[in-house]
């Protein structure tokens, strides 16, 4: 419960009740329940030859009461196979060489209850005359859409890997590629009003594919006494393809406020990379102090005769690579650690500068040093300036 405007300050929680905001209908109470089930079987078998050949099996059913009537179960397997090499032929400088493949499904549950139902809840408030006169009385209708057909988000992966160690176990190492495929994605959607009681739905809206390689290398630069020193680096890529998109919706995330409400930044296209920004191609800023940017054929043109259909992929926010350096030292009951960790060849959107980088907000509040030297006199654009 929340409310406020009190006669004096001296009134405590114990004399809530004396808040004006309650008899003006502008408390606010909340109170809420939920409620969800999830049953599981899980079965799993190993199986180790001479400690050579390794061979691991597993199986799992899952039912969620979050999916529609008659979606709720889901079964999910995998499997996996590996070799030491090292014990089947002699390779100098190797303690261990594994070579192993796998294969596998997950899925993913709905992430609330009542996604699959038609509900309804409060929707407002609105002051009676007549009837209850005099008093704040709650408005209810739908808060969510039916989807008796909404299932579980499930994703396959195939996995190659090698796991080493050299140098008398003081190098270690892994070197993984994988691809996985994600179908029935799971996503909240606008919807046309009507058919449906309300604009947003949980649909099962497509597939998604990705592909990537990984690799960590541990050395122990010191090792053994009192003092120890163990380094490592990871490195990881990946990329992620939108497969199928039912939704025929190709752009999402907009700007915002104020005044860039219906300027998407995000698109998401099928076939395409997920992470693309999509805006204008900015080409300058004009004498007379108006934006210029590249329409679709490369002529250079003013906002009056740029479009919509003018907009281009103008970066990607996904990075190219990832790296990660780790340092653990021990010395007797000492130790010290770090590490660091860096991402390379993304795009990002400088949001800030879209609208405070602008000259309408110079007279009416406190604005970075640059508002002023660019020499902008027209009001706040996106495009790949702020990229």
């Amino acid at each position: 419960a929340e409310a406020g405007n009190f006669l004096s300050d001296q009134f405590g929680f114990n004399a809530f009740f004396n808040a004006l905001d309650i008899p003006n209908g502008q408390a606010t109470v909340r109170t809420f329940e939920t409620s969800n089930r999830l049953i599981a079987f899980f079965g799993r078998a190993n199986f180790i030859i001479d400690d050579t050949y390794f061979l691991s099996t597993a199986v799992r059913r899952e039912g969620s009461s979050r999916f529609g009537v008659d979606n709720k179960w889901g079964l999910f397997y995998s499997v996996s196979a590996g070799a030491d090499i090292t014990n089947i032929v002699e390779i100098p400088h190797f303690n261990e060489l594994k070579l192993r493949v796998s294969y596998g499904q997950t899925g993913q549950d709905a992430p609330a209850s009542g996604l699959s139902r038609l509900r309804y809840g409060p929707t407002g408030r609105f002051f009676l005359v007549g009837g209850v006169d005099g008093a704040y009385v709650p408005s209810y209708g739908p808060v969510s859409n039916a989807n008796p057909d909404l299932k579980w988000e499930v994703k396959s992966e195939i996995n190659f890997g090698i796991d080493f160690a050299m140098l008398d176990n003081r190098l270690t190492g892994s070197l993984d590629y994988f691809m996985s495929n994600t179908e029935d994605l799971l996503l909240e959607v606008t919807v046309p009003v009507p058919p449906n009681p309300t604009q947003l739905k949980w649909l099962n809206v497509g597939e998604l594919s990705n592909k990537g390689f990984e690799a960590a290398l541990n050395y122990h630069a010191i090792r053994g006494g009192d003092l120890n020193w163990t380094t490592g680096l990871t490195f990881s890529t990946a990329e992620t393809i939108l497969e199928k998109f039912t939704t025929g919706q190709e752009e999402r995330s907009n700007v915002g406020a104020p005044g860039l409400n219906d300027t998407p930044i995000i698109r998401l296209k099928e076939g395409r990379p997920i992470g693309e920004i999509w805006g204008w191609k900015f080409a300058g800023i004009g004498n007379n102090g108006e934006w210029l940017f590249y329409d679709i054929n490369g002529n250079v043109v003013t906002t009056d005769g740029i479009t919509t259909d003018d907009r281009q992929v103008i970066g990607n926010g996904i990075p190219d690579f990832e790296i990660g350096w780790t340092n653990i030292v021990n010395y007797k009951n000492w130790d010290f650690s770090m590490f660091w960790r860096g991402a390379f060849g993304h795009d990002l959107v400088n949001s800030f500068n879209i609208f405070h980088l602008s000259p309408s907000f110079i007279a009416s509040r406190n604005v970075i040093k640059g508002t002023a030297e660019t020499g902008l006199t027209q009001a706040p654009r996106f495009s790949s300036y702020q990229v």
